[in-house]
This record gives structure tokens, sequence and C-alpha cells, in this order.
């Protein structure tokens, strides 16, 4: 059996939304398989890629999408495998997979994937989508639309991490999708009981995500923060994270008057340590999947606001795992952060009820469902 996997995402190192790929890459070696990776230069250094390398896949690293925009781009790819640069169309018509998986931060990233796509068509090579997250405020126009059903009508699968995210694509192209699977993300937490409820006289609050404004809301919570709780004492926010946006999120926390509330820890890849410390995980998205970060706090026994996008109110229901904000907006946000707030005394009950959630829910092995014939 022959596997390809190709990540769609080239604009940030590999993070949440690669897991489930890397896990499924690795099992299927693990059975034997021959893997082919196609990913950008950003994944290349991350230990999971060497770790695919070092179990025996071929990984090959290119500097952009596959999309064709006429006579020059075919020049500038002659150029590159007359300079030893290896073009991943060939490559991928070389290995013929039995199956291949597009890996996409969003819906329908694979459009402009033409030449692999066209490398598979022509062998007749079945392939997968992986959907990892959904706009609910997008529509498509209507040329967009028509190429979209019918690159889902190729597909072998179509997979999702959220029913929202499937429900939200069947509005968006105005259709059923008999093709679609539910999948989840691996979360690398064991199977544990909450953690101990922090100490201390300080409220502390969480964001654990990319430092990027607006997928993730953070330009709607810290001004949300400054109405809701900026007069109240005893609380601090620490962003755990990386990402371009920091300087503007810091500019934007002096404006409303809680600059001195908020810091800025980096990338932690010990979510332990985070909660050991931590009360909630705010998670204000515009755009989601299903996030890992949820999930993690949730089973670390914390317990969770989050905007209703994505898969949130599928793991939380409001006031009893955590709080949920009925949409992205400052005012809503500033409206459920003071309920919230209210309540504080809840939380640590809000968070074992988290735990029992996020447990019962959890898929222990997403990979080989994923894997697995349909």
């Amino acid at each position: 059996m022959k596997y390809a996997f190709v990540s769609t995402i080239t604009h940030y190192p590999s993070g949440g939304a690669d897991v489930l790929w890397t896990r499924a890459a690795a099992r299927a070696l693990a059975g034997g398989a021959e893997v082919l990776v196609v990913i950008p230069p950003a994944y290349a250094p991350h230990p999971a890629m060497r770790a695919l390398a070092d179990a025996g896949a071929r990984l090959l690293v290119r500097p952009g999408l596959s999309t064709y925009r006429g006579r020059l781009d075919g020049l500038r790819r002659s150029l590159r495998r007359w300079g030893g640069e290896q073009d991943a169309e060939a490559v991928l018509r070389k290995f013929a997979p039995d199956r291949t998986f597009f890996c996409q931060g969003g819906l329908a990233d694979s459009m402009l994937e033409e030449g692999l796509l066209k490398v598979l068509g022509e062998g007749g090579h079945p392939f997968d989508l992986i959907c990892q997250s959904n706009d609910d405020n997008s529509l498509f126009t209507e040329s967009e639309r028509q190429r979209v059903k019918a690159l889902f009508g190729r597909a072998r699968a179509l997979w999702f991490v959220s029913q929202a995210n499937r429900s939200r694509a069947e509005i968006q192209l105005a259709q059923p999708l008999p093709n679609a699977r539910l999948v989840q993300n691996p979360v690398d937490l064991p199977p544990a009981a909450a953690l101990p409820w922090p100490g201390g006289d300080t409220v502390k609050l969480a964001v654990v995500a990319r430092w990027e404004p607006y997928p993730k809301g953070l330009d709607l919570l810290l001004p949300a923060l400054g109405r809701a709780l900026g007069a109240e004492p005893g609380w601090e926010l620490r962003f755990h994270g990386r990402g371009e946006g920091r300087g503007y999120l810091e500019q934007l926390a002096e404006q409303h008057g809680i600059g001195a509330r908020v810091s800025f820890q980096g990338y932690a890849t010990n979510i332990a340590e985070i909660w050991r410390e931590h009360h909630l995980l705010l998670l204000p998205s515009r755009l989601e999947g299903c996030s890992l970060a949820m999930i993690e706090a949730m089973l670390s026994g914390r317990p969770v606001l989050a905007t209703a996008v994505g898969g949130a109110p599928e793991w939380i229901e409001d006031g009893r795992e955590g709080f949920l904000c009925p949409a992205p907006t400052v005012a809503l946000l500033a409206e459920t952060l003071t309920r919230a707030w209210k309540q504080r005394e809840r939380w640590r009950e809000l968070g074992l009820a988290a735990n029992r959630r996020a447990s019962a829910l959890r898929d222990p092995a997403p990979e080989e469902r994923l894997l697995a014939p349909t």
C-alpha cells in the first residue's frame, strides 16, 4: 500500500492541524506501507517530520503550492528541475499512491493544488480531503461553488473535525455531502483525572493559540476584557503561543487599559505546566475547526470560555463545562466574560465537568479511523 500526505498549509510552521496526518503517516509506516510526505520548508525542521523520515517516509520539501499560472510558471518549474530541485507533480506521478490525503487548514485549499490533482486524475488515484476549519462568515461565488462541488465530488472522502464545519459546508455548497466523515485531531495527553486546582489569590486566564488576531478573535478579546474586567482586581491574562501579532496585541491591551495585566509567554511544549497554573481558557475565535487547546484544557480539568464557532458547542454546554459566547463580537464577549467572572467560585466544579465530558468524547486513536476503509 502506498500513501501520500500533502500539506497545503504553507504560511506557518507545523502545528495542531498537522498532528492528525503525521500520526496517520506514522501508523501507515508501522503497518509496512510506503509513505510520501509533501511539505513546505517551514515544516522540515519539525521533530515529527524527522521522525517520519527516520521511520522510512520519503519527504519532499517544496517551496509552494502547485497552482499553474501559464507559460512563465512552466518555465520556472523547468528551471528548478534543471537546478536539481524535485518537482512535486513528477514525484507524485512516479510514486503512484494508492491513496492521497490533502491536509488543509481550511475547507477547499486543495483547489490551489491544480498540478497534484491533475496527476491524481491521470492515474485514477483516489484522494481524501481533510478540512481542519471552515469560516462561518464566508460564501463562494457561483464559479467557486461549482469548482468546489466538482472537487468534493471527486474526493474519496471529506474529513471534518466538527459537525458544525460539515453543516456549514453543506450550506455554502447548497447540497448534502454524502462522502463527508467526522474525525478528531489527536490529543497528546494521556487519559487522566483533572489536574489539581491552582492556588493563589490571582485568577489566571490563558490564551493558548497562534498570535493571529483575526482568526483567533484576539482583537475582540482585549477590548472585551477591558470593558468587562478592567476595573476588577486580582486577574491576569497570559498568551501562550507564537506569531507576528504580538506587537499589535500589546498595543491593543495598552489602549484598553489592561496592558499591565497581559503578558506573553511564548510557545509551551508541556501543556500540563500551563494548566497547573491557570484557571480558565479563553477561546474567542472567529474561525475554528475543533480547537485542540480547548480539548487539552478540558482534559486538564479547566473550564473554557469560547465563542460558539466550530466544534466548541459540541464539547461545551454553556454553564456546565464552561461558557459559550453566542458570536465573536466585543459586546457579546464582554457580556460572557462578565457572566463568567461573577461565577468564578464555580470554575473548579466546571473544570471537573469539563474533564468528564472531554474524556467521554475523546477518540484515543483517530488516525486509525482516517486510514480505515470507508
